[in-house]
């Protein structure tokens, strides 16, 4: 488990003189390696009630305190998803940017050794907001991903992406 969070047990029994104590604190290691070009893998993704896209593809140039990436979507009628973030994975709101220039709202953070990616977009019924859940196994990254839309159930999607190798 290179490169993820792990946990020691300490027995705290000689230290605090209490039998059968014990805690587990967190060891923080070096971050999962996010950079890479990562192409969907349409076939091991469920995008749940919405339709599946052709393909995507999610280049991370950088991955640590600050976020440099780009993700372009590709449906049955072409490009249909482009957005771009430059800001520091901090949890404050910065503008990336959409199809034509157009400003994406957008956070970022670190929850352990899982990057989370707020955005907020603007549709025909109001505010919409995907918040993307990111991890690295290897050369797999995992996206568990939340669509709120105003009035519509909360959409579940699970996607599957494989980094291409260079």
């Amino acid at each position: 488990m290179s490169g993820l969070m792990s946990s020691v047990t300490l027995t705290l029994t000689l230290v605090l003189g209490m039998p059968n104590l014990a805690s587990v604190v967190p060891i923080l290691g070096p971050r999962a390696d996010f950079t890479g070009t990562w192409v969907l893998d349409v076939d091991s993704s469920d995008f749940g009630m919405s339709p599946p896209a052709d393909s995507g593809v999610t280049t991370i140039t950088r991955a640590d305190d600050h976020l440099l990436m780009s993700r372009t979507i590709y449906g049955s009628m072409g490009q249909h998803g482009h957005v771009e973030f430059d800001m520091p994975i901090d949890g404050t709101v910065h503008d990336g940017v959409g199809i034509g220039g157009t400003p994406v709202p957008a956070s970022a953070r670190w929850t352990g050794d899982t990057l989370v990616l707020t955005v907020i977009g603007q549709s025909n019924v109001g505010a919409i907001e995907i918040v993307d859940h990111m991890t690295v196994d290897g050369d797999v990254l995992r996206i568990e991903r939340t669509v709120a839309i105003p009035g519509v159930p909360v959409l579940m999607q699970s996607l599957v992406l494989r980094r291409r190798s260079e």
